[in-house]
């Protein structure tokens, strides 16, 4: 009997042994079969996210002392889409009595280094400009000054850029912000509430109590906005609005909405608190698509170290992902500066963040997945005062602007940085150490090529805060 279980259990083992473990046999998850409510298929890592992808880079552009840059991004021009970068840019330099900063607009062509400046009346001051979704339509947002014109009365005119045709100017009734660009060819506005001037800049108040007013871009015509929304990405649109009494600031909301345009109108809705900021300049997040119905926010968590003495201003603000699919809201960082800029390509989500160790400030700026698990840091920089993540585009190349200090005789000058980050090969050659990309508006087109204008006068202004959009750098303090 001994001898007949040996034999048996020899032969079991031997016909074990022929048949693979189960984790040699498992077969990969099909699409969209992972565990968990929701879950999707997993798209290939970006190489972004690989740290052993080598980036490319290349400087685009230094100001000139007394020069900052407000706002970058990539736009289209031509029938053949040739890349260029919108650039808006301020100089507090030539600030004079109660009158805004001089603020200029150009595009750069990165292939040549070459910046051409649009003509624009002298009258008009840009303040803000938004570009669509495809890049080639930007709208160029620009108070209507004068002698006799008082800035609380100045009105705003709309002009709309497009790749392949002429400028179209609106001069609506009312004076209209544009916040980014809805269906087609119209841009979503929000009638100005007032405006006054803080460090040399124009502080908008924006009227939140309808669902705002749409422009033509082509017919130069406005109209109102049956809902509030102003982020599109093709197969969804978004929008939030904001809900801030001052004599209840502890109960201000934003409230976003988003709704799909194909396979049946689905609607999903999200509350969440508003920061106020008790100053001139409004706090608006950035609301950007990521694709696959997400949306990508800057969200607030007032009193997330501790009371405050100010209602809903104290807290932290934190990257997070808007699913339109579930209505789940994701964390993907928690610690932001509050007016920052986010780009979003290839399903990868850009910010810049600041940390401080020993009392020593860095900058850095990364790369995430949309679910906040995969992570790359793709820059570090010591020595900047403002580092941000302007623009992405085609899931290749990003633009970062980094503001700075020099060192100077006995003095400092402030200079911005931008900078083209590419996982290609990027063609022309760094910037010279500084470039005047600025002119006088409603010069003679000839002025912008190769002569500059007369250097800034010395002085130790402050430079402004950012726009109410968050386009621009936080308040720095010159030495």
């Amino acid at each position: 009997m001994r001898s007949a279980a040996c034999l048996l259990l020899c032969l079991y083992l031997l016909l074990g042994s022929c048949v693979p473990p189960r984790s040699a046999t498992r077969q990969p998850l099909a699409p969209g079969s992972g565990s968990g409510t929701g879950s999707q298929a997993q798209a290939p890592q970006s190489p972004w996210l690989d740290p052993a992808v080598q980036l490319k880079q290349r400087v685009r552009l230094v100001t000139a002392s007394g020069i900052d840059l407000r706002q970058a991004f990539y736009t289209r021009e031509g029938t053949g889409d040739e890349l260029r970068i919108f650039l808006r840019t301020r100089s507090y330099a030539a600030r004079s009595g109660d009158a805004c900063d001089p603020q200029y607009i150009g595009l750069l062509n990165p292939a040549t280094g070459e910046t051409v400046h649009p003509v624009l009346d002298p009258v008009l001051v840009p303040v803000e400009c938004v570009s669509s979704a495809d890049e080639r339509e930007f709208c160029l947002a620009a108070l209507k000054t004068g002698k006799d014109v008082p800035l609380a009365q100045a009105p705003i005119v709309l002009r709309i850029y497009s790749a392949t045709a002429e400028p179209v100017e609106a001069q609506p009734a009312e004076r209209l912000y544009p916040l980014g660009f809805a269906e087609g060819d119209q841009v979503f506005c929000r009638r100005v509430g007032s405006v006054e001037l803080d460090g040399g800049l124009p502080a908008f108040s924006l009227d939140w109590t309808d669902s705002g007013t749409l422009c033509a871009t082509h017919a130069g015509k406005t109209a109102a906005a049956l809902v509030p929304y102003f982020a599109v990405d093709g197969t969804a649109r978004a929008g939030y609005t904001v809900h801030s009494d001052p004599a209840l600031p502890a109960s201000a909301t934003l409230d976003y909405e988003a709704q799909l345009l194909s396979g049946g109108r689905r609607t999903q809705r999200w509350t969440l608190p508003y920061h106020v900021s008790y100053a001139p300049f409004a706090w608006m997040p950035p609301l950007i698509w990521a694709g696959s119905g997400t949306m990508l926010t800057v969200a607030f968590r007032p009193n997330a170290e501790g009371p405050s003495a100010q209602a809903h201003y104290q807290g932290l603000f934190r990257l997070v992902a808007l699913n339109m699919q579930s209505g789940a809201t994701t964390l993907i960082e928690d610690r932001l500066p509050p007016y920052l800029p986010i780009a979003a390509a290839d399903g990868v989500v850009f910010y810049t963040t600041k940390y401080t160790d020993g009392g020593k400030e860095q900058w850095e700026l990364w790369a995430a997945s949309l679910d906040g698990l995969a992570k790359q840091r793709l820059l570090a920089v010591d020595d900047a005062l403002y580092l941000s993540v302007e623009d992405a585009t085609g899931g290749r190349r990003l633009l970062v602007h980094r503001q700075y200090l020099k060192f100077a005789g006995r003095g400092a000058e402030l200079h911005s940085e931008l900078t083209e980050l590419s996982l290609d090969p990027l063609e022309g050659s760094d910037a010279p150490e500084t470039v005047v990309a600025e002119r006088p508006v409603g010069a003679a087109p000839e002025q912008a090529k190769g002569i500059p204008p007369a250097a800034p006068s010395e002085g130790t202004g402050t430079a402004a805060p950012p726009t109410s959009g968050g386009s621009g750098p936080p308040p720095i303090g010159m030495p």
